[in-house]
């Protein structure tokens, strides 16, 4: 499902330009936006020109564009080393009467000559389907002159899927302009207008902009035009400065601006639904159940289906559980038919017939839940499509009631009296209905009678990643060789992503991968036996067995002393730090997880270990981490344990949960250290190991790790 949610134009880099149709409710960030006055040239005489089977058109911009008033010329922001300054970034918006027309104006300036390549080159992307692109302004000033760069005929007009890898084919065509001669120091104006909106979202979409960006910007400028007396709905950020609302015969008028905006970090591991620059949401004001009785009418009663899916469901009706019953058309949905969205046009919103779905064995996330929907209806059980966002959409109820906060459709189902939310577009899922788990999706709307705001989408157990890892150590009486075997068991959604990615691979290739992995660790590594893959679809657990052989995998120290390294890498991977700690914003965190890592070493008769009992914990926002180490007979173990606890931590909390990552780092990687000898001798040996420590001796130190 593609939601057109504003014709948001996005700028990503340093001078790269895209206009698209917004998919879902994140805000892209600008690359910075400022206002100057500036004299212009000559705009070029209005003509259509033709490319790659497109066209576009080249005039004056519509007549209903203001030029906006001087702002003082500042460089405020501007640092010594800065790269690129932005000084205009003005968008306007006209949708009365129904319509929907964008003016864009972007000026920017290239500092250095590591950013000519982005300054020189342009991309502008519509949908031909429901919108034209006319071009207004190429210029370039330099030494106090304006000079036009505008050349139709070089301007490249092309299909360019930017989300075909995702599995979705739009329709978007890019214009690719090309500045000749564009050096350090020069001003560089485009201004172009997209005029037109999907048909099919009926004027409920709504128009948003991010103040801010990784570059400070002089001014920015969103402004829209409403029919006149058409009440407006506006969520603004606090940070940007307060609309100007002007109600007149021609319409209302929606002005936000603001100077000199500074720079924000738009790099870090934030959750889905944040972003950091300050944001304001503009929407004809309207209900949420408009939504819903638009949305439904997009789902009409189905066609009838075909003889051999009929079949499928005869056969699934022999089952008197309706849970049974659900996972067997849910399943049917996820697994076989494949997930591809043709969102062009209607089909951006509108679903193919679930018939039709079936015999393609395709569809996108719209399509699917219809069918889905279809399928449990024939099976006795209500059910109804209901709108999402993939983007964490905790923050839809506070949104101005629109189409354009969703980006994804899944299905609410009614079961004995339960509510239950089914994704038909996951796949290899299995076990009971309630480890059919969905996503970290905040609130959905449902298309049902009487729906009159978002509901929460709850998550049941399922919604749990367990691992649980025992990896094993097996010396030989000297200790020559040693057998490494690692069985990872999944369950919850951590057996959904394991049997995801088994099918995926082939077990040759995914053998090699890891063996590689472990070879980084051991640097005389061999397999010992191919990998043992079991699934359990019943109680929904993946097992993968992996056995290696280590050629003298040992660190050596005095006095016979011997050290085996290892890593709680399936931890280690989840506590990494993550980027942009120092900007104070929330941090991401991969939940729910709970992951259980035992590493043990088996220890040949006449053995000892020379480490000794512990037990530590970690406890922070967002994660509890714990380890014990000890010897039961002749085994040691290193056990690992790790939980989140949150699915983020805010700003105020990142510093706490950074230090604690340090802290699980520092214990996540352990050393076995071991001897052969009798007890009576240990001391001794002991003695040396600690003198080789203090002495710094590169061949002998434990870098850092425990015993």
């Amino acid at each position: 499902m593609r939601i057109f949610r504003d014709t948001q134009h996005v700028i990503s880099g340093s001078g790269r330009a895209r206009a698209h149709g917004r998919v879902g409710a994140g805000v892209v960030l600008l690359v910075g936006v400022c206002m100057a006055w500036l004299a212009l040239v000559g705009v070029a005489a209005a003509a259509t020109y033709k490319a790659g089977g497109y066209q576009f058109d080249v005039g004056a911009p519509p007549a209903w564009v203001a030029v906006a008033a001087p702002a003082a010329t500042t460089t405020a922001g501007d640092g010594k080393d800065a790269i690129w300054r932005n000084l205009l970034w003005d968008r306007q918006i006209d949708r009365r009467h129904g319509g929907h027309v964008e003016y864009i104006d972007y000026i920017y300036q290239p500092l250095t000559a590591a950013v000519l390549a982005d300054a020189s080159k342009f991309q502008i992307g519509f949908l031909p389907d429901f919108q034209s692109l006319t071009i207004h302004r190429v210029e370039v000033l330099r030494d106090g002159q304006w000079s036009s760069r505008l050349k139709p005929e070089a301007i490249t007009l092309a299909r360019r899927e930017t989300q075909f890898e995702s599995d979705m084919a739009t329709g978007e065509v890019t214009a690719l302009l090309v500045l000749d001669d564009i050096r350090v120091g020069d001003v560089v104006r485009i201004s172009y207008t997209i005029a037109g909106a999907n048909p099919v979202l009926d004027g409920l979409e709504a128009d948003s902009m991010s103040f801010g960006s990784r570059h400070p910007v002089q001014r920015q400028q969103l402004r829209i035009w409403f029919d006149h007396g058409q009440a407006v709905s506006i969520r603004r950020d606090p940070r940007i400065p307060a609309e100007r609302i002007e109600d007149g015969p021609a319409g209302k008028r929606v002005t936000l601006s603001e100077d000199d905006v500074p720079a924000v970090s738009t790099a870090g591991a934030y959750p889905a639904w944040f972003v950091p620059a300050a944001r304001v949401v503009i929407a004809p004001k309207r209900e949420w159940k408009d939504i819903v009785a638009w949305a439904r009418d997009l789902y009409p009663a189905p066609a009838p289906l075909p003889d051999d899916l009929l079949q499928r469901v005869a056969q699934w009706m022999q089952s008197p559980d309706p849970q049974v019953r659900t996972i067997h058309a849910l399943e049917a949905v996820q697994d076989e038919v494949r997930y591809f969205g043709v969102e062009i046009g209607q089909n951006s919103h509108r679903p193919r017939e679930p018939a039709e779905v079936w015999r393609r064995r395709e569809g996108d996330c719209k399509d699917k839940a219809r069918l889905l929907v279809t399928l449990l209806a024939r099976m006795g059980i209500s059910a109804e499509p209901a709108l999402v966002s993939t983007l964490g959409g905790r923050w839809v109820p506070d949104q101005p009631p629109s189409a354009s906060p969703f980006n994804h459709v899944i299905v609410r189902a009614h079961i004995g009296g339960q509510v239950v939310w089914l994704d038909p577009t996951r796949s290899s899922q299995r076990g009971t209905l309630a480890a059919h788990a969905v996503s970290d999706l905040g609130y959905a709307l449902p298309l049902a009678n009487g729906v009159d705001a978002p509901v929460p989408v709850t998550r049941g157990e399922g919604a749990i990643a367990h691992w649980q890892i025992d990896e094993r150590y097996i010396p030989d009486a000297d200790g020559h060789r040693v057998r490494m075997q690692i069985t990872t068991d999944a369950s919850g959604t951590a057996a959904e992503s394991l049997r995801r990615r088994l099918a995926e691979t082939d077990r040759t290739t995914l053998q090699n991968r890891y063996r590689d992995f472990y070879g980084k660790r051991f640097k005389n590594l061999s397999v010992a036996a191919p990998l043992i893959i079991h699934d359990d679809p019943a109680s929904n657990h993946v097992t993968v067995t992996e056995s290696y052989d280590l050629t003298d995998p040992w660190v050596s120290f005095n006095g016979g002393v011997r050290g085996l390294d290892t890593e709680a890498d399936q931890i280690e991977q989840v506590t990494r730090q993550p980027d942009g700690q120092g900007n104070r914003y929330p941090v991401a965190i991969g939940y729910p997880i709970e992951i259980t890592q035992r590493i043990a070493l088996e220890l040949p008769q006449g053995w000892n270990w020379d480490g000794t009992t512990m037990s530590k914990s970690v406890t922070a926002p967002g994660m509890d981490y714990s380890l014990v180490a000890g010897r039961k007979g002749s085994e040691v173990s290193f056990v690992h344990s790790y939980r989140s606890t949150a699915p983020w931590i805010d700003g105020e909390q990142t510093a706490h949960y950074a230090e604690a990552l340090r802290q699980v780092g520092d214990l996540v990687s352990r050393r076995f250290l071991v001897d052969r000898g009798s007890d009576s001798t240990r001391g001794d040996r002991l003695h040396s190991l600690v003198k080789d420590l203090l002495d710094g001796d590169a061949a002998t130190s434990n870098d850092g790790k425990g015993h």
